[in-house]
């Protein structure tokens, strides 16, 4: 796909799930984002699960050797979240079987490439998060400045002003890592973060897909 002379370059962090499946490919896909890196973190599926994903869904997206891959600290799921039947099944994408990549992840991990990926151009590329954000507080243990140096940080994550979806009042990403997502809140700017209330809301209809296609 032709990108745009004004592609915003992205980094995205994504557990290995269905809604960073669609996260990621939706970045790959776009003419408008320059889809710079992909961080694979530990949640329904351990890191190296969640890298195996990335992988093949960016071949799927015809990007393979393209983007680069960088798996997070975390072999296992996140406990919380390992604890009740995941949607994604146990690969994380509802049994789909997607051919394997060719390409391995980077050797670099994934608190190093983000550090990196921060300072090599301070305010040039944004950071989207969807997912556990379990590697912002291992970037920060590496360079606790590049909490201020991405063009903007976005999470979907938390459930405010809305009810729960994995217990009554905890949404599942921010309940697996509790202490990770209160040092992002705190120290990301500038932060978007979208809570239940408001990914609640999206709907992927019949006509969005067909577009799509």
């Amino acid at each position: 796909m032709e990108r745009s002379e004004r592609a915003h370059p992205l980094i995205v962090d994504t557990d290995g799930g269905i809604d960073g499946a669609l996260t990621l490919m939706y970045a790959l896909l776009a003419p408008d984002i320059a889809l710079e890196g992909v961080i694979a973190s530990p949640g329904a599926v351990g890191a190296a699960q969640a890298a195996d994903n990335a992988l093949r869904l960016i071949r799927l997206c015809d990007a393979e050797g393209r983007v680069p891959v960088a798996a997070g600290e975390g072999g296992e799921p996140l406990k919380p979240m390992r604890d009740r039947e995941p949607a994604g099944g146990r690969n994380g994408l509802a049994g789909a079987l997607l051919t394997p990549a060719e390409q391995p992840p980077l050797a670099e991990p994934a608190a190093a490439f983000l550090v990196r990926a921060a300072n090599e151009a301070p305010g040039r590329a944004s950071l989207v998060i969807a997912g556990a954000p379990t590697q912002w507080p291992a970037a920060l243990r590496l360079d606790p400045s590049a909490a201020g140096r991405f063009a903007r940080v976005a999470v979907a994550g938390g459930a405010a002003l809305a009810p729960g979806d994995a217990t009554p009042v905890a949404e599942a990403s921010f309940r697996a890592a509790p202490e990770a997502a209160a040092q992002l809140l705190a120290t990301a700017r500038p932060l978007i973060a979208a809570g239940l209330d408001v990914s609640s809301r999206l709907r992927l209809r019949r006509d969005d897909l067909e577009r799509i296609e």
